[in-house]
């Protein structure tokens, strides 16, 4: 099969060419492609099948990752890995059973998981990890099969802030079962969203004074993501200088990831770069690529690093996936800059190497068509 080899500035044949893969919302611009410099650190095997959902942690001049391993089979749980330059990973293993889990540093002696809008299990050590004696977090929740007074169908990847007064701020994804009322008024929303094989996820949010108890959904839930502006899920989101950074998964045929700003946490903008980052050299590694996300993001003097997955399968309803992990690095960049489209290590007329099969080409172009909406990675 012969490849298509093509080198081409960030020009409209580069959207051409992403948009009739359906990858990126019709109307980025040439000028919203980010110039990542991207890794791929961790690959699955044979018997895993996927590894995704990256949380990391740098401290002391150690990176560590806690991530899911495995979809749907017996081997699913998260794994934990280190290194010493956010490149090259030493795989520790199995550390806990849990998926949609996000790892926190909470004090000097403590991490917290948090999953499912709850605090599901606590460790000193990051790999020996041990269940709370009772049950904190977002109650009541789905997740625990009670009854869901506030439209959630379900709730998934869940990541609390903490804020300079010290009272912390919880973005999560769930379900929202208000986009169909209409549709079906008196059945619960999971049942809904199953019989139509319809997910429309977006971002909300809650509030607590010390990351733990007693936490408040917000009244103006859900944050990012209705009926007008699409589903958004996977949020990772930072403060810094009184901004605060939310970069989100966006689904529109494909998933990419977005990044969106707020003054006060709760009230968003529009995507500010649409897309921040998109499968473009992933689709060589896997050339049925279609979908990035579960950003998590670490700002660093060198510049900002993204730790994200790239899941070739998931979305279009396949029962296996072979998900990897990636950095994507943007060096000498702030968020600020980052959100301004300043990128002080872009040389003039920016290119992108883009590796297509084919046949790969038509089949993604068909997959695109056939699958609009799609299924959230996880659940």
């Amino acid at each position: 099969m012969n490849s298509i080899r093509r080198t081409v500035g960030a020009t409209a044949l580069v959207l051409l060419i992403l948009c009739s893969l359906n990858l990126v919302h019709p109307q980025v611009s040439s000028s919203s492609i980010v110039p990542w410099q991207k890794t791929q650190l961790l690959a699955p095997t044979a018997s895993d099948q996927a590894v995704s959902e990256p949380s990391v942690l740098y401290e002391n001049g150690l990176w560590r990752m806690w991530y899911r391993v495995g979809w749907g089979n017996n081997l699913q749980g998260i794994y934990y890995a280190t290194s010493s330059d956010g490149i090259h990973w030493t795989k520790y293993g199995h550390v806990t059973n849990d998926y949609n889990a996000h790892v926190v540093r909470y004090n000097s002696t403590t991490l917290l998981m948090y999953a499912h809008g709850l605090i599901t299990q606590h460790s000193i050590d990051g790999i020996h990890w041990y269940n709370f004696t009772q049950q904190y977090g977002l109650t009541p929740n789905p997740y625990l099969n009670q009854t869901d007074p506030y439209a959630e169908g379900a709730i998934g990847n869940t990541e609390p802030l903490k804020l300079p007064n010290g009272t912390y701020l919880m973005y999560y994804d769930a379900l929202n079962c208000n986009i169909a009322p209409t549709l079906s008024p008196n059945g619960p929303c999971s049942t809904l969203i199953s019989s139509l094989s319809y997910a429309m996820w977006a971002v909300y949010g809650a509030t607590t004074p010390d990351g733990i108890h007693n936490w408040t959904r917000l009244p103006s839930n859900p944050l990012i993501g209705n009926l007008d502006s699409g589903q958004f899920a996977n949020p990772n989101v930072l403060y810094q200088n009184g901004v605060f950074y939310a970069f989100t998964d966006f689904y529109s045929g494909g998933i990419y990831e977005t990044l969106e700003t707020s003054a006060n946490g709760i009230h968003f903008t529009n995507p500010i770069i649409d897309p921040l980052l998109v499968p473009d050299v992933e689709l060589k590694f896997d050339p049925h690529c279609n979908q990035v996300g579960d950003a998590w993001v670490i700002t660093r003097p060198q510049g900002i690093y993204l730790f994200y997955d790239e899941d070739a399968n998931v979305a279009i309803g396949s029962t296996k996936s072979y998900a990897s992990i990636w950095l994507a690095f943007l060096p000498d960049t702030t968020l600020a800059q980052l959100a301004a489209k300043h990128f002080t290590n872009v040389v003039p007329e920016f290119q992108i190497t883009l590796v297509i099969e084919t046949a790969t080409f038509a089949s993604l172009f068909v997959l695109s068509r056939r699958f609009p909406v799609w299924k959230k990675k996880g659940d």
